[in-house]
């Protein structure tokens, strides 16, 4: 994907995010703090929501990273990379450059992986881990799913 039609999508997620106040659910037996399930939920859907908008299908990914409780906190700072590999080490996918990724968008791009790549048995984004730097200088980080 190009770095151009890769702006026009975060301009498109980041629109369709704002038009979709999120807040936290609150839980009786937590005095009022916020249900951690309903909480994964309501995130999940709002990522499927704005796959279906964006790009008119059925979301793949399922949101796995535990302790990431706001999808709009940036995830890296500048220009990055994200990349996911096969059991032999292959690079199977890179995703377009993107600046200062939300969460969200990170969500969005492990979806994208996984409509391109094929792999729905691995759909569980589980992390993302530093993985050195590209020969352009961008920041590359390895997108880790589980089953």
């Amino acid at each position: 994907m190009s770095s151009h039609r890769a702006q026009r999508r975060v301009a498109r997620i980041q629109a369709a995010r704002n038009a979709r106040p999120l807040q936290p659910p609150a839980s009786e037996e937590k005095d009022g703090a916020y249900d951690d399930g309903a909480w994964c939920d309501m995130q999940m859907d709002l990522i499927r929501e704005i796959i279906k908008e964006i790009d008119g299908r059925e979301a793949h990914v399922t949101w796995c990273i535990e302790g990431i409780e706001d999808l709009d906190i940036i995830a890296a700072k500048g220009p990055c990379l994200f990349s996911t590999y096969d059991a032999d080490g292959q690079e199977v996918y890179q995703s377009a450059v993107w600046n200062n990724p939300t969460w969200l968008e990170i969500a969005f791009i492990a979806d994208e992986s996984l409509d391109m790549t094929g792999d729905l048995d691995h759909h569980f984004l589980e992390g993302v881990s530093p993985a050195g730097v590209a020969l352009t200088g961008e920041q590359r980080f390895m997108l880790q799913f589980g089953s």
